[in-house]
């Protein structure tokens, strides 16, 4: 059953006659202006608890679902990412080698430059040296 207000005048004036008017504002001012039945009981809360409780482990599941997808799709694009830093290590490593062979010919053609130089200053002071004693 629902209080209304005229249930409180009620109440009011029958506690005015019984216990006197400033005892009776004093009891009436400490009461709640409001509906008795929109007050939480014990096992109001209790319900509210457990639906409460059911909504968090939802949320938890689809939570725990959600970072699992997106773990996995973390992983796939991280593998890629690992498959094309291969590649690029592999095309590195020809290149490297292409560059050892290259170092390697420009070496051997230095040195045999540098003897056909030498060989050559040589006998040019050879010769000269024959034509100075030639001359003298």
């Amino acid at each position: 059953m629902a209080i209304t207000e005229d249930d409180r005048l009620a109440l009011r004036n029958a506690l005015a006659g019984t216990i006197g008017e400033r005892e009776t504002r004093v009891l009436m001012e400490s009461l709640p202006p409001m509906d008795y039945d929109q007050i939480a009981t014990k096992s109001d809360l209790e319900t509210q608890r457990m639906l409460l409780s059911s909504d968090i482990r939802e949320l938890r599941t689809d939570m725990n679902a959600e970072l699992s997808a997106v773990r996995t799709d973390m992983n796939a694009q991280f593998s890629a990412v690992d498959a094309q830093f291969a590649q690029v290590n592999a095309r590195f490593t020809a290149v490297d080698a292409q560059f050892a062979m290259l170092r390697g010919d420009i070496d051997s053609k230095l040195a045999s430059q540098l003897r056909i130089t030498v060989l050559t200053h040589v006998g040019s002071m050879i010769g000269l040296a024959g034509l100075v004693v030639a001359l003298t």
